[in-house]
């Protein structure tokens, strides 16, 4: 976690930062600190169960547990939310309740691509409103291009560490240059200008976390480019700026 902070400080980077309640129970202090050097903190749901497995009272738990965790730690409501593995569905109605009954404002949960383990090609790639008889929420997918008509993802996780670095300038460039649709009406204090959502996780940027039971494929995945995405990231950030949803988006 230092890592990614230390790199966020230097280049005067502002992020989000998806909290799993499990862990920021243990880890308090980090949460502070990441409060502390002008991030948001979201939540990732206490437990990190993927909340299609989870029944809707088992959702309503997980969730709630872990923004009360977070809001004691750092004194400020949870507006932003993101489950595991990109785990919620367009069509199941009781998951954006639930987030909105609960008090999130913004969820990035609908990655708009296809993989072997998650996505809905068919969602939207830019911001857009999700309504439920309990309210509106903003949804914020991560960021994705096309190239040759296929929707591919613009850099996150495994892969900003699978690929390689002058993929990721090219597709940033694709993004900046496409012609995109109007945004949802936002508060006047947001900054938004239609920058694409990266994402990471601490441990990526870490070779020498701890050797995971992995086998197979699961295990290739998870360590492919972890020695190079410190360096990787740090490339982009020499060129690029960042903003925390609650700034993009006007939580304020």
């Amino acid at each position: 976690m230092n890592r990614l902070l230390d790199l966020l400080a230097k280049y005067e980077i502002q992020s989000t930062f998806f909290w799993v309640g499990w862990l920021a129970e243990r880890h308090a202090d980090l949460v502070l600190k990441c409060l502390e050097e002008g991030h948001e903190i979201g939540t990732h749901t206490y437990d990190h169960r993927p909340v299609d497995s989870l029944t809707r009272e088992e959702f309503r738990e997980s969730l709630g547990k872990s923004c009360d965790i977070l809001s004691n730690i750092t004194g400020e409501r949870v507006r932003s939310h993101r489950a595991p593995m990109w785990s919620l569905s367009r069509d199941v109605d009781w998951m954006w309740e639930e987030l909105v009954e609960a008090g999130i404002e913004v969820d990035s949960s609908i990655y708009p691509i296809e993989s072997y383990l998650f996505g809905d090609s068919s969602a939207p790639r830019h911001p857009y409103i999700i309504e439920t008889s309990s309210g509106s929420l903003l949804e914020v997918p991560p960021g994705t291009v096309t190239w040759l008509g296929k929707r591919m993802a613009l850099g996150g996780g495994g892969y900003l560490r699978a690929l390689p670095y002058l993929y990721l300038v090219a597709s940033l460039r694709n993004w900046d240059n496409e012609r995109k649709p109007e945004p949802p009406e936002l508060p006047e204090t947001a900054e938004y200008q239609g920058e694409p959502v990266v994402y990471i996780h601490p441990w990526e940027l870490d070779p020498d976390h701890p050797d995971l039971p992995l086998e197979g494929k699961e295990k290739r995945v998870h360590w492919i480019g972890v020695k190079t995405t410190h360096s990787k990231l740090e490339r982009l950030f020499r060129n690029s700026a960042s903003l925390s949803f609650r700034r993009a988006f006007g939580l304020l």
